[in-house]
């Protein structure tokens, strides 16, 4: 039931978007800030750039900085686009959670063009010039309870032109609500009180159009995720953006988007590293600001996290640099969060495990408010424990089947 109606709103959104009055990708550039309505890294734009309520890894610190506070590792990631007209776009970034303090994040958003004719009234060429806008992005993210989660993001700005400076700063405010484990809810309001000053006698002053981002997303399955955006600028007309992405057994990601008309497709391949998670995405989409296509490619780094942490021949070998206690302390509760799901195994990370080892037997449940157990889902034994990952193996195998990838749980530990 649960599928056929998530699977129901998202083929109606996706192709609704094809009746709404189309603008052309030369409406978008022509205002203050352009390139940042590119959007940042390669999954997000290959969902159709409908990522508000998904932000779920180091681009939150774009499109939601109040996902920063659901990961659980440091995370690194490199965009490169290639654009029409000798065009670049390019994204660094990294965030680090401090456990329940939350997640910072850094990152830099670079659009450049070189060597573009320069002319003088009548025509004649006088040389060249170069054009870049850059933003500096300093973002915080932190889960409040299992429900909500707040973040916020400074942008430092500067621009580049033909020997001509300016420099700004600006706001992002985000916020993400989880009803359901299968539910989520996001906004963010960007470029707020955002402009830059021109070195100019006058100083010129540019103002950047505030965003408002609405989302929702759904996952029918714990391997399916679909979402729907809609996004205001200026106040003006709004645009309705969905996609979806689906995860075949954590090797192999595949997702499309409608971005206002526009189809954008994405791959994630998943190769196996010892004890890291690489991720090597590509993806095309219409280019935001301009004509024709954007090829973008990204490598996704999570640090400490295994590469494919399931179980058979891949299961988790135990951190070599663990040495659990000969009588391991009991903690009553334990918070962890759900990696991956292979019924009727779990595998599940946590800042906790110091006091699991393997063989305890553990009672799951839904968490609620935080480390305040919900529903119950049944009980299992801790298999594979390293520091901060563990592999629990559920009774029932329909338990297993019944929980999510991301959603948080707390383990009681059986006396």
């Amino acid at each position: 039931m649960r599928f056929s109606l998530a699977f129901a709103l998202f083929s109606l959104t996706i192709f609704s978007v094809h009746l709404l009055p189309e603008k052309s990708a030369a409406q978008s550039g022509g205002q203050a800030g352009a390139y940042l309505r590119i959007g940042a890294g390669v999954r997000a734009p290959g969902m159709g750039g409908a990522f508000v309520a998904v932000a779920n890894d180091v681009t939150a610190n774009y499109w939601n900085p109040a996902g920063l506070g659901g990961i659980a590792e440091p995370q690194l990631i490199g965009m490169y686009s290639l654009l029409a007209l000798d065009r670049r776009y390019n994204y660094v970034a990294a965030a680090y959670p401090f456990r329940a303090a939350g997640a910072v994040s850094l990152g830099w958003v670079n659009y450049s063009v070189a060597n573009v004719e320069a002319r003088d009234a009548g025509g004649a060429l006088t040389g060249d010039f170069a054009n870049g806008e850059n933003a500096f992005l300093i973002s915080y993210g932190k889960t409040l309870s299992s429900y909500l989660a707040l973040g916020g993001t400074v942008k430092l700005l500067r621009h580049e032109l033909a020997g001509r400076s300016a420099s700004g700063v600006g706001y992002d405010l985000g916020v993400l609500f989880k009803p359901r484990e299968f539910l989520a809810l996001g906004a963010s309001l960007q470029n707020l009180q955002t402009r830059i000053y021109w070195n100019d006698r006058a100083k010129t002053k540019e103002t950047f159009p505030p965003m408002e981002r609405l989302g929702a997303l759904v996952k029918p399955l714990s391997f399916v995720t679909l979402s729907v955006d809609y996004e205001v600028v200026s106040r003006r007309q709004g645009k309705w953006r969905a996609g979806g992405e689906f995860d075949l057994a954590h090797k192999l990601i595949l997702r499309a988007g409608n971005n206002a008309g526009a189809l954008a497709f994405g791959v994630s391949l998943l190769p196996r590293v010892s004890r890291q998670t690489m991720i090597i995405e590509y993806g095309l989409s219409q280019d935001p600001i301009g004509a024709g296509f954007a090829h973008q490619f990204s490598l996704l780094l999570k640090l400490g996290q295994p590469a494919r942490p399931a179980t058979g021949d891949h299961a988790v070998a135990p951190d070599s640099n663990f040495t659990p206690a000969a009588k391991p302390r009991r903690v009553e509760r334990i918070v962890a969060e759900i990696i991956e799901v292979r019924p009727p195994y779990l595998i599940v990370g946590s800042v906790n495990f110091l006091s699991l080892h393997n063989g305890v037997k553990v009672r799951i449940y839904q968490s609620h408010l935080g480390d305040e157990t919900g529903h119950y889902y049944g009980a299992g034994e801790a298999l594979d424990v390293s520091a901060n990952y563990a592999i629990i193996k559920l009774l029932e195998e329909k338990a297993a089947a019944a929980c999510a990838v991301g959603e948080k749980l707390v383990l009681r530990v059986a006396q």
